[in-house]
């Protein structure tokens, strides 16, 4: 009896040092195919953004029933009317079996008149999902760096027009008890200016609004974005 006990435990052993060394590998694509799958849960059909400096709408992103995007409108001020406009409208068309997307990018005057018309295939969902302005994107590449938890820890973006070819930004991500996103440290090649980022979410666990200052401000004006939730 004695003997079978032993015998027990230590399968119980070696069990606890193959569980401590597991290492659970993912990639952007399962990073963004998980973010995909909780919009679907929540229901979410669109999401829009607007600036805290006037509460001015500065995007509106459309999603399918399953979670996929199928629109982002990104809005503008004209100088003549103070009005806001769609200044660049993304349409989604086509995701292949990696998520990968294609689509078209539109850009307007703030008349309603096009300006152009662009077209993108197959763009990566790390890419894509960076870009805040389609009319000039700033990286050539982002890299996204998981811990061995499987948890997006680190963005690095590459830019061959900003930085010299072995220099990268750095956005480092931290994260509350619970596994939630709560803060941003961003730093930029060639400068020691650091720019901070803190999210807040509302009673049903959505993003409700993102604050960003830089280190030299010293409590000064803060800059930052509130979310609007539509739902199926």
């Amino acid at each position: 009896m004695k003997n079978f006990i032993y015998f027990y435990l230590s399968l119980i052993f070696v069990q606890l040092i193959i569980n401590s060394q597991i290492v659970f590998s993912q990639t952007e694509y399962d990073y963004f195919k998980k973010q995909r799958l909780e919009k679907k849960a929540k229901k979410i059909k669109t999401i829009s953004s607007f600036d805290y400096l006037d509460d001015a709408l500065s995007e509106k992103i459309y999603y399918d029933e399953e979670g996929f995007l199928i629109k982002k409108e990104i809005y503008a001020s004209s100088f003549v009317t103070g009005n806001a406009y769609i200044s660049q409208e993304v349409i989604v068309n086509k995701y292949n079996d990696n998520e990968d997307i294609s689509g078209s990018i539109t850009v307007f005057k703030s008349d309603g008149s096009k300006v152009k018309n662009l077209k993108f295939n197959n763009m990566k969902p790390e890419i894509f999902y960076e870009i805040s302005s389609f009319d000039e994107i700033q990286y050539d590449n982002v890299n996204y760096i998981f811990d061995n938890k499987g948890i997006l820890t680190e963005k690095r973006f590459f830019s061959k027009k900003n930085f010299n070819s072995d220099e990268y930004a750095r956005q480092l991500l931290f994260y509350n008890s619970n596994g939630k996103l709560i803060e941003y440290k961003y730093y930029t090649p060639g400068t020691t200016t650091v720019s901070f980022g803190k999210y807040y979410y509302n009673s049903n666990d959505l993003l409700e609004k993102e604050e960003s200052s830089y280190d030299f401000q010293k409590g000064e004006r803060v800059y930052g974005t509130r979310y609007e939730y539509e739902f199926y």
